[in-house]
């Protein structure tokens, strides 16, 4: 007989619940050694065999269809001699619409959060959307389906569909990839004000800046961990200059949600520089800024 012993601690986690706070390999690790134990036929006969005072056993066939016989409890619901055969066997069309059913209007996200917890809920989410993109792989969508996605999204923001974090990362990687098709399109920039551009080439002039990016001097500032354009940035001063054009502002006049993120990671990303934002209708103003107070 295999000698499978378990930690003290493990075996205080397997009573808990992997709900509790484990790391995904102290449970895989858990998991593992508990099938090896019961998958030894030794181990499972003696176990089996020492509850035959009080419950009954019997021999069962596997249901998968390897004709392979194994001992339970008469009590038990085991129809297969472990989860490997209970794998190979593909499920119902009526389980699955019952899953369909069940799952039918809810958050993906949010229902593996609710049933595993933060932690591992996000671990499981990530699992199903692994798995959902290797059966679609090489597939094409029918415009029906196609149809019921876009509806699905219709007015839902990616903060919705997958939570603040996720949607985080994902913009981040949108960015990125745009930055991407712009070099390989014979390294035509990201837009930017043109109007600004006299503007900004006055302002170096009267300050004599010599470390300082913007558009056609020689080009904007990427910032390649956030994937984000500077309109105007200079490292010896430590300033960040935006121009913010009519369509940065909502109905209201006020600046939109997403501009008031991207500065907030930029701060966050340069915490000793200013970061100073001008309307393109009050560009004038830049030149009133004293060098002198931000230089060092």
């Amino acid at each position: 007989m295999t000698n499978h012993k378990l930690t003290l601690q493990q075996k205080n986690n397997v009573r808990i619940g992997t709900k509790k706070a484990m790391t995904k390999e102290v449970c895989k690790d858990i998991s593992d050694k508990i099938k090896n134990l019961w998958n030894d036929p030794i181990y499972r006969n003696k176990c089996l065999d020492g509850r035959r005072k009080n419950y009954p056993v019997e021999i069962r066939v596997c249901k998968c269809g390897c004709k392979q016989t194994f001992k339970c409890l008469k009590k038990s619901t085991q129809k297969y001699i472990n989860l490997e055969h209970y794998h190979k066997v593909p499920k119902s069309k009526e389980c699955l619409e019952k899953q369909s059913r069940s799952l039918k209007g809810k958050n993906t996200l949010k229902w593996y959060i609710e049933k595993y917890g933060e932690k591992h809920g996000n671990i499981k989410y990530d699992e199903y959307c692994k798995k959902l993109s290797n059966v679609a792989k090489g597939k094409t969508k029918s415009k029906q389906h196609g149809e019921n996605i876009s509806k699905a999204k219709k007015g839902k923001t990616p903060e919705d569909l997958m939570g603040a974090e996720k949607a985080k990362e994902y913009r981040k990687k949108l960015r990125i990839k745009r930055v991407e098709q712009i070099e390989k399109n014979n390294n035509n920039w990201a837009n930017y004000s043109k109007i600004a551009i006299p503007i900004l080439l006055e302002f170096k002039k009267i300050n004599n800046l010599t470390n300082c990016w913007f558009a056609e001097n020689p080009k904007e500032y990427y910032i390649k961990e956030l994937g984000y354009f500077l309109d105007f940035v200079d490292f010896d001063i430590k300033l960040i200059i935006e121009v913010d054009e009519s369509r940065h502002f909502n109905k209201d006049g006020m600046l939109k949600e997403k501009d008031i993120i991207r500065q907030k990671e930029i701060q966050e990303f340069y915490p000793d520089f200013v970061f100073l934002r001008f309307r393109d209708t009050e560009m004038n103003k830049i030149l009133d800024i004293k060098v002198k107070q931000y230089a060092k």
